[in-house]
């Protein structure tokens, strides 16, 4: 079974340093494979038709929620480039 059947839809198990192992990972592989300005450009491309193909029952409140759901999601992807940035200049120091 492959991380992803394991962690899809789920928050992972295991104990606190198998944890922190998965959750590096996650971010190693991550930025591996998007540059920091390509992951920031492919959210807005996904959220652009949910701002455009909205359900027009949806409310103020929810349309706000989604574009505010956005903004956090965009934080999050520099933050955890900002970890993961350290973290990789940390190995190479103690190298």
């Amino acid at each position: 079974m492959t991380t992803t059947e394991l962690y899809l839809h789920k928050r992972p198990i295991g104990s606190e340093a198998e944890l922190k192992t998965y959750a590096q990972k996650v971010l190693e592989t991550f930025y591996i494979d998007y540059e920091l300005d390509d992951a920031q450009a492919m959210l807005w491309q996904i959220m652009v038709p949910a701002f455009i193909n909205s359900n027009p029952l949806q409310s103020n409140e929810e349309k706000q929620a989604l574009v505010l759901f956005y903004e956090r999601l965009h934080e999050l992807l520099l933050a955890a480039a900002m970890l993961h940035n350290q973290r990789e200049l940390n190995n190479c120091v103690g190298r």
